[in-house]
């Protein structure tokens, strides 16, 4: 890992007097990379963790909440309150990821304990929210989503004032698609060396040009060197990466495919726009855990030897993401290890510095609610789906508010963060 983004992360990451602790709520599906960011967000010491809300999405709401809770419960942080929030979409079933997590929602560890605390049942998760939020000093407090936003669209349709009030909103969620950046994304393995040699040669990626015919595609990049030749295979290849980019449909992400209508919701809320910053497939995909991660997770950044063996605490994190680099190289053919998705969404919060948006670049979103095949169909049938929950970009003008959708970020930053919020969870877990 670099030393230098070490340093980086160091600074970021510890509090001084001068700092004020960062309100921050985590709305969440848990699955195997929301663990992580229940982690990072418990941890860390520059956020003040009000809540967990949970809802349907990698599993089912029931799962989801016992997961959230197991989680707090091993690293030490039973004290968060955890309001178990949406069961189904708006007007859609709900849709889980079994292929993905498991029955469970995250499926294959030994070590993940049994929660002692329960879910709290006073009030709603929506209503639960808006307390704790409404009462931090306005423009401090975030919002950080990692599953469907049905939760979050229902708090600004109970409690419109809360987008004025908050600080931040930061989602996990969406894919852009095209040439936005350079992550190997969709399921062709070919893909994964064409990202590299376009983050070589286009390091802050391109602006994809729908309407120019693949062919003039495949030449400009035969003269920026990056292929060496065009023909059939390379033209069917970048076709592929121009209309092939979901990680559920080949147009959608999964949490915006789960409840499109909620995404439209809250991404239509002028007020919310200019606080947002959006975390899609096309950054988290950056983001990989491949060898020298997974050793640094499982033995630290100042102890990476296989010489002894991690802790309880490292090890249980180690077979969630063991567990979910298995399943994407099974579902995704992912070779070089799992995207850690919902943290990054944690990490905007923390430290926004640490991710490229091309000097300020500003976004509308919408999202398509529309396309699947048939009246009446009220199951979700992602062999079929059409364009439904295709998230959609525009640019706004400079200057104009819009949502924040980063191109690339510092990732060894972000690894850093990952690794001081074990060493943190080390010193508070009950786990022998």
């Amino acid at each position: 890992m670099d030393p230098i983004a070490r340093t980086e992360a160091e600074k970021l990451w510890n509090c001084t007097q001068e700092d004020e602790r960062i309100p921050i709520w985590l709305d969440c599906d848990t699955g195997h990379d929301d663990a992580f960011a229940i982690l990072l967000a418990a941890k860390c010491p520059k956020f003040s963790l009000l809540g967990v809300s949970t809802l349907h999405g990698n599993s089912s709401c029931d799962n989801t909440t016992k997961n959230s809770l197991s989680v707090l419960e091993a690293i030490g942080r039973r004290d968060v309150p955890v309001y178990r929030g949406a069961t189904k979409p708006f007007c859609r079933e709900a849709v889980y990821a079994p292929a993905y997590h498991g029955e469970t929602g995250l499926d294959g560890t030994t070590l993940l304990p049994e929660p002692i605390q329960k879910a709290e049942t006073g009030i709603s998760a929506v209503e639960a929210m808006y307390q704790a939020l409404i009462n931090t000093p306005k423009g401090t407090a975030w919002l950080t989503a990692t599953g469907a936003l049905t939760n979050v669209a229902l708090l600004l349709a109970v409690h419109p004032d809360i987008a004025s009030h908050l600080g931040g909103l930061s989602i996990m969620g969406g894919a852009v698609g095209g040439f936005f950046t350079n992550a190997p994304m969709g399921m062709i393995k070919e893909r994964v060396q064409l990202s590299k040699d376009l983050s070589k040669m286009l390091p802050g990626g391109l602006h994809d040009h729908p309407d120019m015919p693949i062919e003039e595609v495949a030449q400009m990049f035969h003269k920026l060197g990056i292929i060496q030749e065009t023909n059939d295979r390379t033209n069917a290849l970048l076709n592929e990466v121009r209309n092939y980019y979901g990680n559920w449909t080949p147009v959608a992400e999964f949490n915006i495919f789960l409840d499109p209508e909620a995404a439209n919701c809250v991404f239509s809320n002028t007020e919310l726009a200019g606080k947002t910053t959006l975390i899609p497939l096309d950054i988290s995909h950056q983001v990989l855990a491949d060898k020298d991660v997974l050793q640094m997770l499982a033995y630290g950044y100042e102890n990476k030897t296989e010489s002894k063996k991690p802790t309880t605490l490292r090890a249980l994190f180690m077979e969630i993401i063991t567990f979910f680099a298995f399943t994407y190289l099974k579902e995704a053919g992912m070779e070089a290890g799992p995207p850690l998705h919902d943290p990054i969404a944690v990490a905007a919060a923390l430290a926004p510095g640490i991710f490229d948006d091309h000097d300020g670049e500003r976004f509308e979103v919408d999202v398509v609610t529309e396309g699947e095949n048939a009246v009446f169909r009220r199951r979700r049938d992602n062999r079929r789906p059409g364009q439904c929950g295709r998230t959609v970009v525009r640019a706004v003008e400079k200057g104009r508010p819009g949502v924040r959708i980063p191109r690339s970020l510092n990732t060894g930053v972000f690894w850093s963060f990952v690794d001081f919020a074990l060493l943190g969870a080390e010193m508070t877990s009950p786990l022998a």
